[in-house]
């Protein structure tokens, strides 16, 4: 699989860590832990109780002790994960409009800029998760550049795969896997919505009829492929080797991108993938644009 898809090099990160209650250095420990776990280590460390709502536990420090059995991770309407020391398994969604995608806050903002006008439009005020203390939340349909349909749902064996190059399928893996992530994500609240986009039970086992991974396995495949040759593309006025900016600054242009690619004219897109050619957007979009979905791009921008 291309780098862009190894999402254990960014995820399965070493934690260094001292307490200087343990009086030994350089050892090292095979616990699986997460992020969240460091706030109750450390409030546990000066003595200060933790919230009642606070996940995470204590960082297994001078001790083998297991603390999870598998952990959960993920970007917003990407595929969600889990790992479990040894398997990572990436659940992508059961369609490729890669919906219902809704987004839950109370700070209508993205990274760079607030939410507009048209996607408050539909908000509606939903009953309080667990964790927002009583407070309702605002949900409306989200958004994302990343959809993973494309890519399918994913195994990876890392004991003898842990460049996670080449899937696997193994129909009783994935089951317990496919359980660990739906027991964890009703663990975290996860909406309604997020089981309906990933073709899982929101309450019960899950059962071999959710499987993915055998039934989406060519998908895996096509993605894994590498791209062609910027030369093997046809050539116009507009090609793929054009600045994402330039394709949107013309109006004919910009109507190929969004009838391709329709995340891209977002104005916040724009402000990190505008310098980008539109053949380097592709080899870092995630399985976003394949070589058949670059070759229809091609075409119609070299037609104009």
């Amino acid at each position: 699989m291309p780098g862009k898809d190894r999402y254990n090099e960014l995820v399965h990160l070493p934690l260094f860590v001292w307490d200087p209650r343990v009086r030994t250095a350089g050892e090292h420990r095979e616990a699986l832990v997460q992020t969240i776990d460091l706030a109750p280590t450390l409030l546990e460390y000066f003595g200060v109780a933790r919230p009642a709502d606070m996940q995470g536990t204590l960082l297994p420090v001078g001790t083998e002790t297991p603390i999870r059995e598998a952990g959960l991770f993920g970007i917003h309407g990407g595929h969600v994960n889990v790992i479990d020391g040894r398997y990572v398994y990436m659940r992508a969604p059961v369609s490729p409009e890669n919906a219902p995608l809704h987004e839950h806050t109370l700070m209508p903002t993205h990274m760079r800029g607030r939410f507009s006008p048209a996607e408050l439009a539909d908000l509606e005020l939903t009953p309080p998760f667990g964790f927002t203390k009583g407070v309702r939340t605002l949900r409306m349909n989200g958004r994302t550049l990343i959809n993973p349909y494309p890519h399918g749902t994913l195994l990876f064996d890392l004991l003898n795969d842990p460049e996670q190059r080449d899937p696997i399928v193994d129909d009783a893996v994935e089951l317990r896997m496919a359980n660990l992530l739906a027991g964890l994500m009703r663990a975290n609240e996860a909406p309604a919505s997020q089981y309906e986009r990933l073709g899982l039970p929101a309450t019960g086992p899950v059962e071999d009829k959710h499987l993915l991974v055998r039934a989406q396995r060519d998908r895996a495949e096509l993605t894994a492929a590498p791209l062609p040759d910027p030369e093997d593309f046809p050539a116009g006025r507009f090609s793929l080797l054009n600045p994402v900016h330039e394709l949107t600054a013309d109006p004919a242009a910009r109507e190929v991108l969004s009838k391709h690619i329709p995340g891209i004219v977002d104005t916040e897109f724009l402000q990190f993938l505008g310098p980008l050619r539109l053949i380097d957007f592709a080899a870092t979009a995630s399985g976003l644009l394949p070589a058949p979905a670059l070759r229809a791009i091609a075409d119609d921008l070299a037609a104009l």
